[in-house]
């Protein structure tokens, strides 16, 4: 009984900490894509060049991953390149509050996404981890 009751509050968090897909979608117009093996990356405006730099490591970090624990997440997954904070925070709200984020995955929507002023100070080899 404290298993299920431990899986209800779990999943009570997530669907309140994980980004709501409503607002995303809304402004889905903005998003560009740019399409590799595994991944659709989308950006907004002229950040293309982080969406093929992205592309560079990502196909083979999903191949390294997939023959490490023997298994494949469905493909194509969604890379998500926010250019700032703020955007970030108008179209995910609940996440204002919370300090530091720089990226999040969503299970549900097979997604990750990644906050691309929050990552300008790190090295690729920081990204990739």
């Amino acid at each position: 009984m404290q298993r299920f009751r431990l899986l209800f509050v779990l999943i009570a968090i997530s669907l309140y900490i994980f980004p709501s897909t409503r607002n995303v979608n809304a402004q889905s117009g903005e998003w560009r894509e740019h399409a590799s093996q595994y991944f659709r990356i989308l950006y907004v405006g002229d950040d293309s060049q982080f969406a093929e730099a992205y592309a560079t490591f990502a196909d083979p970090l999903y191949t390294e991953m997939s023959t490490t624990f023997g298994h494949q997440i469905a493909t194509p997954i969604i890379l998500r390149l926010y250019p700032t904070l703020e955007y970030y925070y108008e179209l995910n709200p609940m996440a204002r509050g919370m300090n530091g984020i720089v990226a999040h995955a969503d299970f549900r929507r097979n997604e990750v996404a990644v906050i691309l002023s929050q990552t300008a100070e790190q090295s690729e080899q920081d990204i990739q981890n």
